[in-house]
Parts: structure tokens; C-alpha cells; sequence
């Protein structure tokens, strides 16, 4: 390479660099009739403002906020963008509003806008094929199910790569979180510590969502198996308190299932844990089905009553024992020992039999 090859080369870097700053313009020009006549920004902890349009444009400075989503709203309209150091300009078309930069190899909002709308490409491929598979002819609901499902694992690895990938490439800016919102109930425990630990700290330290995870991370290792059960009582319609050790560590295995009544996934299962139950039923063995996350506890009863649920159960549990147990998606199912030791999670399908039957005869 000569000389004069690598000074423009150095050049050129040298004004990339250059044109991202600490701070960042924000402008617009709307026409027509969907020209509003303001926009209201927000970045959090950085700035909460409104600015009058003149003529239909705006232009305003703003900090430079990598770790964060900000938020413009115009009319009825209104999109996220990270606040990157460079020039973001905002069109309004069809109702959509929407930014770009003025130098998108350095911008990280563009780089966002071109995730998202990956990402939106994937959710229409993952829709279009399950439809597919569900609008299929000669084959049976069963095997459309079994279809679905080898389908959903493949996308889902696909997808999970993908992110996984984001989160890599935007260690340093708020894409990573947007990318780890995405599979965070996907990951084992120590592969979402150590995505966690892959972001930099200045984009996790006091976020929200990273202290969620750290404490549902917590809360597993608390409730592990091996580990003895955690307690929580639930007040009951009939005005009574239920709690877990009602059932649990009274010198029975105890399967429970953690379920809500509009979870397609955790109906599915109760067949199988109806199963279970009538096989395995008595001195040494019982069910317990606690409903979380619904809206009344009503719900989770004429649900349970038009499944033919006929063991014990706990309603209108909330989130007390999700939160306990750092469970993150229904339905989770946990066999206890008859001492209350935690023997085995997230069992689901004919696991559910497989691991019961190892202990009860």
C-alpha cells in the first residue's frame, strides 16, 4: 500500500470519527395534513421535552445517550431511536414515523432500525410457516402439532444465533439489551449471565431489566434442584390462605405445576399431568396446580373444572411464586421430594411421567 493510499484511508476514518460528537441533532420537515404541530421527546434521565414545529420542521441538540432508547412522538405518531452523536432526521409518511442518520456507517440508531426490521422479518417467516403448517390438508391436528413444534425449534435456534450475534456486535449501546429482551427466556442461566456479563457496564449498571434478570438468576440458584423449597401463601376466594407447604414436604412427592388458564402450552399439559395423576395417585404421591399470572382467580377455576383438573390447587397466585422461583415462562412443572427437596424442573410432555415414575411405584 503506498503513502498516499494510507493517509486518504486515515483521512477518511478521521472524519468518520469526527463526525460523531456528545451530542446529537434531532430534525424533521412534515407536509401535508399529517404535519403535527409539535414533538414531544423523551430520553430517560437525559432530556423530556416538546418542541413547536416552524414551517413544519423542527431541529434540536440533545445529549448523546448510547445506553439508552429514546422516544419521539409526533402526532398520533411515534417511534424509539438511540441518541447516537450524528445528525437524525425524521420523515412522517403513511402515519410512520421514522429516522435516519446522515452518516449511517457510524450511526447506531440505523444500526437499530435495520435490527428491528430484521427482526420483523423473522416474525413474519415464523408466522407465514406455522400458518402454513396449521392450513395444511391431510394430516391429522397431531401431526401438524409435531410439525409446529420441530419447526419451532429450528426457527428458535436460528433466532436465538441471531441475537445472540446482536448482542456481541452492541456491547456498548442499548441494541444489546433490545437483542437480550428478545431470548432471555430461551437461555440456560449460565448463558444469560454470560450475556449479561458480554454487555459493558455502562450500558447495564442501573437498568431495570438487567436487575430483573440478575434477581430471577438469584432466585433459581435459591430454588435449584437439591435445594429444600421455598414457602408462599396465597389469600384463597374462600377467604382461607394457602400455602405451599399445605402440600409440600408432608412426606409426599408432590408434583406442582405452575399454569395460567389463557397459557395454549400449559393447557396442553395438563393431559399429561391428569395422567400422571391418576396413575400414580396416593400415600406416596400428589398434585398440586398453582394458577399465576391471571387477571381473576375465577378464570384459572372454570378453566381447571372444563379440564377435568380433580387435584389439589392454588388460584390467583400472581407473580409471589414466579418471582420466588425466577420462573420467567409457564407452564413449569417441579416435582418435590417428600421432604421438600426440589428434585426436578421445568419438566414438561412424557418427561413429566418419566421422572415421576423414577420414585414412585
Amino acid at each position: 500500500m503506498n503513502k498516499l493510499t494510507l493517509f486518504l484511508m486515515t483521512a477518511a476514518a478521521a472524519v468518520a470519527c469526527r463526525s460523531v460528537s456528545d451530542k446529537t441533532t434531532l430534525q424533521g420537515k412534515f407536509t401535508g395534513t399529517e404535519a403535527p404541530e409539535e414533538v414531544s421527546i423523551v430520553i430517560p434521565d437525559v432530556i423530556d421535552t416538546t418542541v413547536a414545529l416552524k414551517n413544519g420542521s423542527f431541529k434540536i441538540e440533545v445529549p448523546a445517550a448510547k445506553n439508552v432508547f429514546g422516544r419521539i412522538m409526533a402526532g398520533n405518531a411515534m417511534t424509539n431511536f438511540i441518541s447516537d452523536g450524528t445528525v437524525l432526521t425524521f420523515s412522517l409518511v403513511g402515519g410512520e414515523l421514522s429516522g435516519a442518520s446522515n452518516n449511517p456507517k457510524a450511526s447506531v440508531n440505523d444500526r437499530f432500525e435495520k435490527y428491528v426490521n430484521d427482526v420483523n422479518a423473522y416474525v413474519t417467516e415464523y408466522r407465514t410457516n406455522m400458518r402454513a403448517i396449521a392450513d395444511s390438508t391431510g394430516i391429522s391436528a397431531d401431526e401438524k402439532s409435531l410439525l409446529q413444534e420441530e419447526y419451532y425449534n429450528t426457527f428458535n435456534e436460528k433466532f436465538l444465533d441471531f441475537n445472540k450475534n446482536a448482542i456481541a456486535e452492541n456491547k456498548d449501546n442499548a441494541i444489546s439489551l433490545y437483542a437480550l429482551q428478545n431470548i432471555y427466556s430461551d437461555l440456560e442461566d449460565e448463558a444469560l449471565e454470560s450475556a449479561i456479563n458480554t454487555i459493558d457496564s455502562t450500558i447495564t449498571a442501573g437498568n431495570t431489566f438487567i436487575e430483573s434478570m440478575q434477581k430471577g438468576i438469584d432466585a433459581r440458584k435459591n430454588t435449584a434442584e437439591g435445594m429444600q423449597f421455598t414457602d408462599f401463601a396465597i389469600p384463597q376466594p374462600d377467604g382461607k390462605v394457602a400455602k405451599l407447604s399445605d402440600y409440600v414436604g408432608k412426606g409426599k412427592y408432590v408434583l406442582v405445576d405452575f399454569w395460567a388458564s389463557w397459557c395454549g402450552p400449559c393447557k396442553r399439559a395438563i393431559p399429561h399431568v391428569k395422567s400422571v395423576y391418576d396413575k400414580y395417585h396416593g400415600k406416596n404421591f400428589d398434585v398440586l396446580s398453582v394458577a399465576v399470572w391471571e387477571k381473576t382467580a375465577q378464570e384459572s377455576i372454570d378453566t381447571a373444572k372444563a379440564y377435568h383438573v380433580n387435584w389439589n390447587q392454588i388460584v390467583d397466585a400472581k407473580n409471589v411464586p414466579t418471582d420466588i422461583y425466577g420462573i420467567v415462562g409457564i407452564p413449569h412443572i417441579v416435582l418435590f421430594g417428600p421432604d421438600g427437596t426440589i428434585i426436578k424442573r421445568g419438566l414438561y410432555g412424557d418427561a413429566i411421567e418419566e421422572e415421576v415414575a423414577k420414585y414412585v411405584k
